[in-house]
């Protein structure tokens, strides 16, 4: 699969504005159409009027946590991709947010290779089972 036809929209969601930053770069590099969000709340009200391909989700966020705005992305878009980001290093929690929607688990911190890599997966995971 050429990398053109997995180009997508993609939600940064970090509170952290350097991460943000790093990794909207990153993938925008690789030809994604990148809108970073500073937190859950501001990641909700994008996703009520846009639809994106993926997100990554930081999970520790002032306001709104990551596990509660990952419910409440998989009740607004169940079939959207979530990859976490975190730097819970624990697989207790690995496998909670798992079961709870995730797609993917990424320990900060990780490369921009890990990231654009996930990105990648999870986007041509997703179009084999929609092409199915």
């Amino acid at each position: 699969m050429e990398r053109a036809e997995m180009v997508g929209k993609v939600l940064v969601v970090d509170d952290e504005p350097n991460v943000r930053s790093v990794i909207s770069k990153a993938l925008q590099k690789e030809g994604y159409e990148v809108y970073p969000a500073e937190d859950g709340r501001e990641a909700l009200e994008m996703l009520k009027c846009r639809d994106f391909d993926l997100t990554f989700l930081d999970i520790l966020m002032p306001k709104i946590s990551g596990e509660e705005v990952l419910a409440r992305m998989r009740e607004m878009k169940p079939e959207m991709p979530v990859i976490v980001l975190t730097a819970i290093h624990d697989s207790v929690t690995e496998h909670q947010l798992i079961d709870a929607g995730a797609s993917a688990y990424l320990k900060k911190p990780c490369s921009l290779d890990d990231v654009v890599g996930a990105a990648n997966r999870v986007l041509n995971r997703q179009q084999t089972k929609s092409s199915n």
